[in-house]
């Protein structure tokens, strides 16, 4: 019996380390550089599109949205998606940068809270976001 639990506790744990390794947390998501994650441009004002990224995350079903500007051309919006019976968390960082009076660029990076593809069947997000916006925008 008690090699039976030995051998349940290891397995586990190698089931355990290749799960865990590679997960994203919402500071990792934070931190990536800018220029990863899929961009749109959209032919609205800046401020009409940090409204509507602002309003629409939440409806979206991300929680947890903290929005940064520490720019007056570029906001960050970072939140998560809890576990669902179809994933296992997300976190979702949309960069809403200002290109010209009447041109904002949107570009979404996101990662799962646990491996990618080893035990999700995420939704993506790029198109969730870009969908979601083209919905209340046009």
């Amino acid at each position: 019996m008690k090699k039976l639990l030995i051998r349940t506790g290891v397995v586990w744990f190698l089931i355990a380390i290749p799960l865990l390794s590679g997960c994203a947390s919402v500071n990792s998501v934070r931190a990536a550089p800018e220029f990863k994650g899929e961009e749109r441009l959209f032919d609205v004002s800046y401020e009409h599109m940090v409204g509507t990224v602002e309003t629409m995350l939440p409806l979206l079903g991300l929680e947890n949205v903290d929005k940064q500007s520490n720019d007056p051309r570029i906001t960050v919006f970072v939140g998560t998606h809890g576990v669902t019976a179809a994933s296992w968390g997300e976190v979702v960082r949309v960069i809403v940068t200002e290109v010209d009076v009447a041109k904002t660029s949107v570009r979404v990076y996101w990662r799962s809270k646990f491996r990618d593809g080893l035990i999700t069947s995420a939704p993506d997000w790029n198109e969730e976001v870009f969908a979601g916006i083209e919905e209340r925008v046009f």
